[in-house]
């Protein structure tokens, strides 16, 4: 079920009585992304140190890396974002007690948007 558009109340968290703080009316789906959008891809450079792995996207260059799955993981991080967000906004956060992780998925999205989990 989608995540409602009005703020839900906290649940408690398992095993702590504490409640989660309350989502956003907008859910976390439906924030503004603030990244170079993707697809972002992985480029090869040739240098006398040997191989460097470039990840650009829209133009920009996101970064270099010296290891090539490392590139592949940022590589593929919008698509991972945005990924987990439509997953979290399927699930209605109001009516059920957040698991390990759901709650692991939220703090990863606010990580990504750099606010504090």
């Amino acid at each position: 079920m989608p995540h409602s558009a009005q703020t839900t109340a906290p649940a408690a968290q398992a095993g702590t009585g504490k409640p989660y703080p309350a989502l956003p009316a907008e859910g976390p789906a439906q924030e503004q992304s603030r990244h170079t959008p993707g697809p972002w891809q992985v480029c090869p450079i040739g240098t006398p140190g040997g191989p460097v792995y470039k990840v650009a996207g829209s133009g920009w260059l996101i970064g270099t890396v010296g290891f090539e799955p490392n590139a592949q993981l940022i590589a593929a991080a919008p698509d991972l974002l945005a990924a987990l967000k439509g997953m979290i906004n399927e699930i209605d956060l109001g009516c059920r007690m957040r698991s390990a992780p759901v709650q692991a998925a939220l703090e990863a999205i606010a990580r990504a948007e750099g606010r504090q989990p």
